[in-house]
């Protein structure tokens, strides 16, 4: 059973990037709970910032319900904005990527969400 809910929800993946057009991610898990689908992870690396910024607004302008959040670096880990969503079918999406240091000067230990972190992106992407 899990399997089959694995390549369904690969699948579902797929769909949504041909049919949106979006950027190829560098990396998709999916999380399974008890054989049910949990959550989708797609992993977003683009260099320069302008780029990732851009690829993870089209992530958020393409998911239901979608939110976004930027989290500063901390002593134990780096700075990383995420992109929570769903598919069109209810199957959560989380969208991550993680940027350079040196791409969010200030923002050591800052958790922004919503419109904050969507008008930093917009900005970032030129």
């Amino acid at each position: 059973m899990a399997v089959v809910e694995l390549l369904r929800l690969a699948a579902l993946a797929g769909h949504h990037l041909a049919v949106h057009s979006l950027p190829v991610p560098s990396g998709m898990g999916v999380s399974l709970i008890g054989g049910r689908a949990d959550r989708v992870e797609i992993g977003v690396s683009v260099t320069p910032l302008s780029a990732m910024a851009a690829a993870l607004m089209a992530w958020h302008e393409t998911l239901v319900g979608a939110s976004a959040m930027l989290l500063g670096e901390t002593e134990s880990d780096g700075p990383r904005v995420e992109i929570h969503g769903e598919f069109g079918g209810g199957t959560p999406v989380r969208v991550v990527a993680y940027p350079d240091e040196g791409d969010l000067v200030g923002l050591r230990d800052v958790i922004w969400m919503g419109p904050r972190v969507l008008a930093w992106l917009r900005a970032a992407a030129g």
